[in-house]
């Protein structure tokens, strides 16, 4: 299976922080002293619009989505927690979405909110 593309889907955050369901087998999570949330989630958007910016000069084309306040969801940045692409074998592609209760699960999780 040969996967090549020229777009990438993102994420932008709203509400990016340590992820307290995450955190507990993710070291790589921590909470940063003297930096409130906001902070952190400031400074998340200013690298990922940075980022943007840098992969469409170089003609990468970049769908963003712009995350919401509810369901909090702080690490939604991640979207291969909730969204697959693959090919069928048959030269088509599928897209498979995980939504509510009717869902195909294509990758798993073992938190809550990444689920949202």
């Amino acid at each position: 299976m040969n996967q090549t593309t020229n777009s990438i889907l993102m994420i932008r955050p709203v509400a990016f922080r340590m992820n307290e369901q995450t955190a507990v087998n993710n070291y790589y999570q921590k909470v940063l002293e003297n930096t409130t949330p906001s902070t952190v989630n400031a400074k998340a958007q200013n690298e990922f619009d940075a980022f943007v910016e840098k992969l469409r000069k170089v003609g990468v084309n970049v769908i963003v989505v712009e995350d919401t306040l509810d369901p909090d969801t702080p690490d939604s940045i991640f979207p291969n927690n909730w969204i697959s692409f693959h090919e069928n074998g048959d030269g088509t592609a599928k897209t498979e979405i995980i939504a509510g209760d009717s869902l195909t699960l294509i990758n798993t999780t073992k938190t809550t909110n990444a689920m949202q």
